[in-house]
């Protein structure tokens, strides 16, 4: 079936080709982890979902056109894009308590190639890895990086660590945790 409009580099009548290749580069990794084989996505499904991704090369970013969570992954009818695609290329369900991670730190893409099952422990890993998860870039900084030197500066004056905490509005094990290097390790 030929379509008129053009996606991406490729029209859509290469779509098949396209995930099917994406389908048996990524299966081999998929079944180093042990991933079980159970149903594809449904073929009404497919037709609705595929129009809003942009589709390109296998090496690039396919971005999602559709809804949007919060922090830019694709949402296509109460699901995740990224899963939605994951499962249609790979013909089966993703894996049961696993994530998706993202091999290209690109939150709407959708290239199953670039979807990966990790568990919660390997996706903060990588983050960790990547650079994204330390000081103010961390989702869950409280302070940022001239609030932490100026604690360690009034702690070497003599200041109280539960004076320290109360002027930053944390507490004082945190506090204590960021003068012992236990947390903030790269800013000194």
């Amino acid at each position: 079936m030929t379509y008129q409009r053009k996606v991406g580099t490729y029209y859509d009548h290469n779509r098949a080709h396209i995930l099917a290749r994406a389908n048996a580069v990524y299966a081999r990794k998929c079944l180093r982890r042990g991933a079980e084989k159970i149903a594809s996505v449904p073929p009404e499904k497919r037709d609705a979902f595929w129009s809003k991704v942009l589709i390109g090369p296998l090496d690039s970013c396919w971005p999602w056109l559709g809804e949007k969570r919060k922090k830019g992954y694709g949402k296509y009818q109460g699901e995740s894009a990224q899963r939605v695609a994951w499962e249609d290329a790979m013909k089966k369900r993703f894996p049961v308590g696993l994530l998706g991670t993202h091999s290209c730190d690109n939150p709407p893409c959708c290239n199953p190639l670039h979807v990966l099952p990790a568990t919660h422990e390997e996706n903060q890993a990588a983050s960790a890895r990547k650079g994204r998860r330390k000081g103010e870039r961390s989702a869950h900084a409280r302070l940022t990086r001239d609030q932490i030197g100026w604690a360690r500066v009034e702690h070497a004056r003599g200041q109280r660590v539960t004076d320290i905490a109360r002027a930053l509005g944390v507490t004082q094990p945190h506090v204590s945790n960021i003068l012992a290097g236990r947390v903030w390790k790269d800013s000194s």
